[in-house]
């Protein structure tokens, strides 16, 4: 089990079909233990290369959590059900529904119904 960081939860959630491949590609390639090295060391935080990726991208003042809301915002929008989110996120279905839930391309649809009389 890796280190504890407070009261942080951790989601365990598949890898999806197309990350894959990518990820077994750089382990092929790598010059260590690790999948995610630099130097054959492991990475100690990704923050280094996130602000020069978001440098690159012309970004500025962008955290990797901004990664995150997009990551759960889409699910929503793609109709994945709270409760995936929710264990997908590691959070709870009240945090997904109060903070996402308006992204829900539902969202609202049975209140603008019950006006159809």
């Amino acid at each position: 089990m890796g280190k504890n960081n407070g009261n942080k939860r951790r989601a365990i959630v598949p890898v999806n079909d197309r990350l894959r491949p990518v990820l077994e590609c750089a382990r092929m390639a790598a010059t260590s233990d690790w999948v995610i090295e630099h130097g054959s060391m492991p990475v100690g935080s990704i923050m280094t290369g996130f602000r020069a990726a978001a440098r690159r991208a012309g970004l500025s003042g962008i955290p990797p959590h901004v990664l995150r809301h997009t990551a759960v915002t889409w699910m929503v929008q793609e109709n994945v059900p709270m409760q995936m989110i929710a264990r997908f996120a590691g959070v709870s279905v009240a945090m997904i529904e109060k903070r996402y839930g308006h992204h829900s391309p539902d969202y609202l649809r049975q209140a603008a119904n019950a006006l159809a009389g």
